[in-house]
């Protein structure tokens, strides 16, 4: 017990060596990896964006005169260090963490930037989950949307979420069966809310993401590993924290589904919350299958990653 006690403590302190290592790399990018760098190298000297805390440390940096380089590298690093401190709290076993560090390094810090340095925040305040939420939203605005699957949870947990699951399918597949009527109804909301392109994203199409927004559609894998992962989080894993940190993504990805892009959005930027999560099951033959759809689900999107960057070299 007290050598694995040791061991833990040395593979922790590795991790650190780990941040120092990929922080250099989103700082200084020696080869490719990732996207959106460019983006944020103008962002730094002169396209502001929206969130207010990740706008006044650009604006600090650029008044002492730092390279952009240098200021995606410093908060790479604190992010990182907030990241491993955060996730060393859980006690987590090997496969775990490199779940949680492949998500973190490989999709958000190194392509959704922004929404790394807020999940950091996030899982570092972790066990203050308003202060996490509201500090979070200061460097990503898509971390507000946890709000809701977050009030959701606290409402109803004590039902376990049964009839609220039943009426979500029934939706489903209403909304699929009842396509021409939902789409008239879907016209005449969004068109009087001036949001053109949710009008699209209830069209049904699924044969161009870039005209179909919507994800509640019967081949939308994802959809039902979600709600798998939810009746996982509210029946098997006992620790509220946990099991919170495996809905919020999950009921997320469900709740958002008439918008792709936010709902993809919120679910990607809370994505290690998930390997967190599901760490809390009891042993068994659940867990496995469990850690193995999560291998499986991070093994596409790492695979999707690096067909994104082969098209863009084309």
């Amino acid at each position: 017990m007290i050598g694995m006690e040791n061991s833990r403590k040395k593979f922790n302190k590795l991790t650190y060596f780990v941040v120092l290592f990929f922080s250099l790399i989103i700082g200084y990018r020696p080869f490719e990896f990732g996207s959106d760098y460019q983006n944020y190298i103008n962002y730094y000297y002169g396209m502001d964006i929206l969130e207010p805390g990740y706008l006044v440390l650009n604006k600090i940096y650029l008044f002492f005169g730092f390279p952009a380089e240098f200021f995606i590298f410093s908060l790479a690093l604190l992010s990182g260090v907030l990241f491993v401190t955060g996730l060393n709290r859980y006690k987590l076993d090997f496969e775990y963490k490199l779940l949680s560090h492949l998500i973190f390094w490989i999709l958000l810090m190194s392509a959704h930037f922004r929404s790394g340095i807020a999940l950091s925040i996030f899982i570092y305040l972790g066990e203050s989950i308003v202060s996490a939420i509201l500090c979070s939203s200061l460097f990503h605005f898509s971390f507000v949307g946890a709000f809701i699957p977050f009030l959701f949870f606290k409402l109803i947990n004590h039902y376990k979420l049964i009839y609220i699951l039943l009426i979500l399918l029934i939706v489903f597949v209403i909304r699929n069966i009842l396509y021409d009527f939902s789409l008239e109804v879907a016209s005449f909301i969004f068109d009087y809310l001036g949001r053109e392109r949710n009008l699209l994203a209830l069209s049904g199409a699924i044969d161009n993401v870039h005209e179909n927004r919507n994800l509640w559609y019967f081949e939308n894998v994802k959809i039902y590993i979600c709600i798998y992962y939810i009746f996982i989080a509210l029946f098997f894993i006992e620790n509220n924290l946990l099991s919170l940190f495996v809905f919020i993504p999950c009921f997320s990805y469900i709740a958002y589904g008439y918008d792709a892009y936010m709902s993809e959005k919120i679910f990607l930027s809370t994505y290690p919350l998930l390997a967190i999560g599901i760490s809390g099951m009891k042993s068994g033959f659940l867990k496995r299958v469990t850690i193995f759809f999560m291998f499986c689900l991070v093994g596409k999107d790492l695979l999707a990653r690096f067909e994104i960057i082969e098209l863009r070299d084309e």
